[in-house]
């Protein structure tokens, strides 16, 4: 997966952006790791069965000078890109992901666009 300036899950009604205003001691306070390379990354379980191998996670990577980045929902492993938005019996995973989102939206880390139906 490539860095964008822009990202759209699979299913989803949203496309995501980073924000203008994006701080590194904002990405920091919200549990972002710096990684060997210099990105930013955060991996937020989903609340489904964390530690297990059924575990979803929120995968967010925003590159070293904050102006792309990379977002994915995935497996337990990290690999394996899961569309939580297909199925209606996703609704908790969708409520969390809408929940971290939100978060990450009110601390002007990113931006969020309503898709055109």
């Amino acid at each position: 997966m490539q860095f964008k300036t822009e990202v759209r899950l699979p299913n989803s009604p949203m496309s995501y952006r980073l924000n203008p205003e994006i701080k590194v001691f904002t990405l920091l306070d919200l549990n972002f790791t710096k990684s060997k390379r210099g990105n930013y990354e955060l991996q937020q379980s989903l609340g489904t069965a964390p530690g297990s191998a059924k575990e979803i996670k929120l995968k967010l990577t925003i590159s070293n000078d904050l102006t792309t980045f990379k977002m994915a929902v995935v497996d337990s492993t990290g690999l394996q890109t899961i569309n939580i938005f297909k199925q209606p019996a996703d609704q908790a995973v969708q409520e969390r992901f809408n929940f971290t989102i939100r978060q990450l939206v009110l601390r002007k880390v990113l931006t969020v666009t309503k898709l055109p139906d």
